[in-house]
């Protein structure tokens, strides 16, 4: 038989658990409310007015270095385009190699393998940005020529990704 201070010790075990689980789910509803990513509007090969990327390069050799070094390259994007264009879901081929995107007055945290992206960049027809690659050889060290890439979203139907890459010929 269960006395009065066991039914209390079991209803505060009830009650304590259901206030945890509560409080829990209210801070993951917040938490993701914070890293949800902006809409993006999403457009066909055959919508007549839609964004379009414009990229004169995705290859860089940027020769020797060292494995000290941190190596940094900029690529452009131009929107020609009728409608915004967005870039969306930062990543790369390798956890030493992050790129952020200079919009404007907008400027994107460094994202890579270990840490995608949420944001999303706009930028209006006519307009460009700059995609900062950066590759640190010290934080995965291998020594000579080396290829990394790094991959970004985009809502041009026509040029859904886009894929820079980076040579190095890495050495003590």
């Amino acid at each position: 038989m269960l006395n009065t201070t066991s039914i209390k010790t079991i209803i505060m075990i009830v009650f304590g658990t259901a206030l945890v689980a509560i409080l829990s789910l209210f801070a993951i509803s917040l938490l993701s409310k914070k890293t949800s990513s902006s809409p993006t509007t999403s457009y066909t090969q055959t919508d007549t007015q839609k964004p379009k990327v414009e990229l004169p390069e995705n290859f860089v050799d940027t020769g020797i270095s060292k494995l000290k070094d941190t190596i940094t390259r900029d690529f452009i994007v131009k929107n020609i385009g009728e409608k915004t264009l967005q870039l969306r879901n930062i990543n790369s081929s390798c956890g030493c190699t992050s790129a952020k995107i200079i919009s404007g007055d907008q400027e994107t945290k460094e994202y890579g393998m270990s840490k995608r992206s949420l944001e999303v960049v706009n930028i209006a027809p006519g307009a460009e940005a700059t995609i900062r690659v950066i590759y640190r050889p010290f934080t995965m060290p291998v020594y000579g020529v080396i290829i990394r890439e790094v991959y970004i979203d985009t809502n041009d139907p026509d040029f859904s990704k886009i894929i820079l890459r980076m040579k190095a010929n890495i050495t003590k």
